[in-house]
């Protein structure tokens, strides 16, 4: 508290201190002042490391970047508004008031800014919330529960058409786009991202397999043995670079580039995941392998992930055993059981 409130003091005469200036040649002064502190200031911190600065120095240009520049663009913008209308004829308790107006005009900002933080985080409404996600994807219908692990994209421009439902403002937009839930939403592709942590409580009745499947390993760090999404997609949908999908199935019949190769991991129960792997391993020992392949209806899925040499094929039946258990809790096709070891 001792060093708190000289701090306060300080700031607040730094920050007020346009309205002490009578006229517009010591408020242009004043102006060119805190210019050249926020050039020399910048100057310092791009030429200089903290261990070739005085201590005090280094305090000071923290102090000034932290708490000092981001508020004064208000109380300038508001005392030169002031001494415009006062270069126009204003003056008396027009004035008075409009200078009051002008020194609370700093923490109205951060008021408002706060209220429409607000605003802009409220949730979705609980009536759509309360239902799964109707969707269309391709040719194939399906749903999805209320995910933050999920994103799903409505078009082919993957910044503009994504829909994150981590995000409450794109919850929001879903609901619109649904009625509240009551009408399925047309998309191109839906990622499932593994390595996103759920936010809130496991163990749920409604929460599906591989949604407890990041809960049960969210401490053991086994999340990152697996993909970090899977996609299921309309390859008419999207532009596939968008997701580093390869353009065809990763089968027999896939062009290998220099430097490819074709793994092919049966499975206990006699399905095969066959992938695309790199012939030689990276520095750190690992080979990168992707997989993509129809799963029916005009949806195919696509998954990528790194595994050692060794255990690349139990790695591979583990990521397909996961795709297949997000599929089919989304999708009734064929291509969603196709056998693999169990996640």
């Amino acid at each position: 508290m001792a060093v708190f409130i000289p701090l306060l003091l300080i700031w607040l005469v730094i920050v007020y201190l346009p309205f002490a200036m009578r006229g517009w040649p010591s408020f242009l002064g004043l102006c060119a002042v805190y210019l050249g502190i926020v050039t020399g200031v910048g100057w310092g911190v791009a030429t200089f490391t903290a261990a070739e600065v005085p201590a005090f120095l280094v305090r000071l240009g923290n102090f000034w970047l932290d708490f000092v520049v981001w508020a004064l663009p208000v109380p300038i913008l508001a005392r030169a508004v002031v001494l415009s209308a006062r270069s126009l004829g204003l003056g008396g308790k027009g004035l008075v008031l409009l200078n009051v107006v002008g020194i609370l005009a700093l923490p109205g900002t951060w008021f408002g800014k706060a209220a429409f933080d607000r605003w802009e985080r409220r949730p979705a409404p609980a009536e759509c919330t309360a239902r799964p996600i109707l969707l269309t994807l391709a040719d194939s219908k399906g749903s999805v529960p209320w995910s933050n692990a999920l994103r799903l994209y409505l078009g082919s421009d993957i910044r503009a058409d994504g829909r994150y439902l981590f995000s409450p403002e794109h919850r929001r937009s879903i609901c619109r786009d649904t009625s509240n839930g009551a009408e399925r939403l047309t998309t191109s592709a839906l990622s499932v991202e593994l390595w996103n942590l759920p936010r809130g409580p496991c163990g749920s009745p409604e929460s599906q397999r591989w949604e407890e499947l990041l809960c049960t390993r969210r401490d053991a760090g086994a999340l990152r043995l697996l993909p970090h999404d899977i996609v299921f997609f309309d390859p008419e949908g999207i532009r596939l670079g968008d997701f580093a999908i390869p353009k065809a199935a990763t089968d027999e019949s896939f062009a290998l580039a220099e430097g490819e190769r074709l793994v092919l991991a049966a499975g206990p129960e006699g399905g095969t995941v066959k992938a695309v792997c790199q012939t030689e391993p990276a520095p750190n020992g690992s080979v990168r392998c992707q997989m993509r392949r129809d799963v029916g209806a005009g949806v195919s899925v696509y998954w990528d992930l790194y595994a050692d040499p060794d255990v690349l094929e139990d790695r591979l039946l583990k990521a397909e055993g996961v795709a297949n258990s997000i599929c089919a809790s989304i999708f009734n096709l064929p291509g969603c059981t196709a056998a693999a070891s169990a996640p």
